[in-house]
């Protein structure tokens, strides 16, 4: 007789198992590991295509600033600048390499030079007054007004009070000052108090003179704050009509037009026609990159060459 079989036994192996378990594993981790590493490949890819944008983009700065020179140098006479001259008008997209670049010029002399205040002359003096007009005129309050012209003045007692004192924000800055930014050193002038007024403003050797051309009405109506609003419409349509040549012309027409007492405070004033200073707001675009400069441009007036003698980053 045949006996009872015995159980049977199984074939499987449970090693045989954890092998392939612990294989799925390792495949799956590899799979992880190599989809970072491609992350990681791609986003370092990424990068450096950012960073050689950037750096192109920085070229075409370069370039728009170069041009921007050469229309400073070929197409505006040194002793009559306006603003219906080629170095006024806009240039949006000029194209550069695979990108474009563009700048916009704006005369300096045109500005309230804040540097004036330190002069000793009439022109000191009567800027020493104009300078809160032209604050006040901005929404700035007149506390503060009056501390900007006191930071300006070398012969103030009181530059310490106006940038706080020993226990204020800052030290008074050394005069002349290289940008009108550091008047928001001065107390209460911080936060965007005065933002509206920097425009305006621009800091050059004190000896510069102002462009009667190119000049703001508001920096001319702090210097005159008689002048009616007609009147300064009347010389606006003057400029953009006929510009004056000569500093002369222009006090026979104001004698005229804004009358003896404000052109008897306009002989007072250090005129010309002619600017050496000029501002330069640079573009430049390549694909996503979008860089900004601004750059202080000063034409030698004996060799008629300009050059960049201070130059920033713009950020948005």
């Amino acid at each position: 007789m045949r006996g009872k079989a015995g159980p049977k036994r199984s074939n499987r192996h449970p090693t045989r198992g954890m092998a392939l378990i612990n294989a799925l594993l390792v495949v799956t981790a590899l799979a992880a590991v190599t989809l970072a590493l491609l992350a990681r490949t791609d986003a370092a890819r990424q990068r450096l295509g950012m960073r050689f944008a950037a750096d192109q983009a920085g070229l075409y700065l370069n370039a728009a600033e170069l041009l921007a020179h050469r229309v400073i140098d070929t197409s505006t006479p040194l002793d009559f600048v306006h603003a219906g001259q080629a170095w006024a008008m806009p240039r949006a997209a000029e194209p550069i390499d695979q990108g474009i670049a563009g700048w916009q010029m704006s005369d300096l002399q045109g500005r309230f030079n804040v540097n004036w205040l330190s002069r000793t002359d009439g022109m000191g003096e009567a800027a020493r007054i104009a300078l809160p007009l032209l604050a006040r005129g901005q929404g700035v309050p007149a506390e503060v007004a009056s501390r900007l012209r006191i930071a300006l003045d070398p012969l103030s007692l009181f530059r310490d009070s106006a940038f706080g004192g020993g226990a204020g924000t800052s030290a008074p800055p050394p005069l002349p000052f290289a940008a009108p930014d550091t008047l928001r050193l001065v107390a209460g002038a911080g936060g965007a108090r005065l933002d509206a007024l920097m425009p305006l403003l621009t800091a050059l050797p004190r000896d510069t003179a102002m462009n009667i051309n190119t000049l703001r009405p508001e920096v001319l109506a702090a210097f005159l704050p008689g002048l009616r609003p007609r009147e300064l419409e009347e010389l606006e349509a003057r400029l953009r009509d006929a510009p004056f040549p000569d500093v002369s012309g222009f006090l026979e027409w104001a004698e005229v037009v804004f009358g003896p007492e404000n052109t008897l405070l306009l002989e007072n004033l250090n005129l010309t026609t002619g600017s050496d200073w000029f501002e330069a707001r640079l573009i430049a675009r390549l694909d996503t990159v979008v860089l900004r400069r601004s750059a202080v441009v000063h034409r030698h007036p004996d060799t008629g060459r300009s050059v960049t003698v201070f130059s920033m980053p713009e950020v948005d």
